[in-house]
């Protein structure tokens, strides 16, 4: 497959095979056939002025994949990061999170003006910093990620790092026809990997756990699982998730394998009472459609989800709910949110936060 890769602004590199050569501006004409190559093949199309950050492999299925992580073709330290062939060592695993971490610290302190003017055509030295930072990802050893929390937190931080980066560079989708391509072709060369936002979420992350209940999910999401998937199901997943949906919440830590069941915890009662209504006059409960999408998550039936999700809600939401399935479990009329495709910048939801959202949920006042 051949590559293109903006290392200066004076120089395009194209890597085929082992080998790598220098082209000057002169002769940028003789591989413009190539360059065609990295629009998206979508009805959204890459900026030109981006291009040379979203750019196209056809060694990996599927023509319109973009690689986001590709503006060099050396790690920005001169290090591998993990030993690839080694027997792994929680020293590597730890060496991968710091960097999925310490990458999505830095994309959230980059301001909405930067970005916008990056994606005018700007340049920016901090966002030419990160854009080649994120291509330390290609050599870690995702084999050191043994721990399900291990696993669990990269992948997560990997998934908010991915989308923020594809705000960056392209803004958000905007509507559901733009949505398919945008998700199934952007994407991260991480290990020996190539793996695009959709394939992230649903054949790693979402791996052991049920098909999303939509009819067009067969032909749009992968039926395959990468080696490196987790097989813990985890439904608490579809809370911590979030592609920046104004059906969602736009705040998300970054999480940490020795926190991570109190950071899921927190995330999902602040996500499920943003986006929850119970209406007991009415005996009616508004969910986000993502509960019916993934509904089999949680049980076999919709009084199981409410059951499920009662614990998260705030204390008068929770009894509410609760009153409603003592004495009305028969009658609940629910119904869904209608999912919204537009999308918002996410936020840091920092430490700090998390525990005071911890300390007013106890107290039965979650702030949201």
């Amino acid at each position: 497959a051949t590559v293109l890769s903006n290392i200066s602004n004076d120089f395009i590199s194209v890597h085929h095979g082992s080998s790598d050569r220098m082209l000057s501006d002169s002769n940028k004409d003789a591989i413009s056939l190539i360059s065609c190559d990295l629009e998206l093949e979508t009805s959204q199309k890459t900026d030109t002025s981006n291009s040379p950050f979203l750019l196209h492999s056809s060694a990996w299925k599927g023509k319109s994949r973009s690689i986001m992580n590709s503006r060099r073709i050396r790690p920005s330290s001169g290090k591998t990061i993990g030993s690839c062939g080694s027997t792994p060592n929680s020293s590597e695993s730890t060496s991968s999170n710091n960097l999925v971490a310490e990458l999505l610290l830095k994309i959230f302190s980059i301001g909405d003006d930067a970005a916008g003017q990056f994606r005018e055509g700007g340049e920016c030295d901090h966002l030419l910093e990160f854009m080649d930072q994120t291509g330390d990802l290609k050599w870690i050893d995702l084999k050191s990620l043994e721990e399900h929390n291990e696993k669990l937190s990269f992948f997560l931080n990997l998934y908010h790092l991915m989308i923020l980066h594809a705000h960056l560079l392209l803004g958000s989708p905007g509507n559901s026809l733009k949505s398919t391509g945008y998700y199934n072709g952007l994407s991260y060369e991480v290990g020996d990997d190539v793996i695009s936002l959709v394939e992230l979420e649903h054949a790693i992350l979402r791996a052991p756990m049920t098909r999303p209940r939509q009819f067009l999910a067969k032909y749009i999401f992968p039926s395959w699982k990468y080696s490196i998937a987790l097989t813990i199901p985890e439904p608490r997943i579809n809370f911590a998730l979030s592609c920046g949906s104004l059906s969602g919440v736009s705040f998300v830590p970054i999480y940490k394998p020795d926190s991570l069941d109190w950071q899921l915890e927190i995330s999902s009662a602040y996500y499920l009472n943003s986006t929850v209504e119970v209406l007991p006059s009415k005996l009616t409960v508004v969910l986000p459609k993502m509960l019916y999408w993934y509904r089999d998550d949680f049980g076999a039936s919709f009084n199981q989800v409410l059951g499920s999700i009662a614990r998260y809600l705030k204390a008068n939401k929770r009894k509410e709910l609760q009153h409603m399935l003592s004495v009305a479990e028969n009658s609940i009329s629910v119904k869904f949110h209608r999912f919204r495709w537009e999308c918002k910048r996410l936020r840091y939801l920092t430490t700090d936060a998390l525990e005071e959202n911890e300390q007013s949920f106890r107290n039965g006042k979650l702030k949201h």
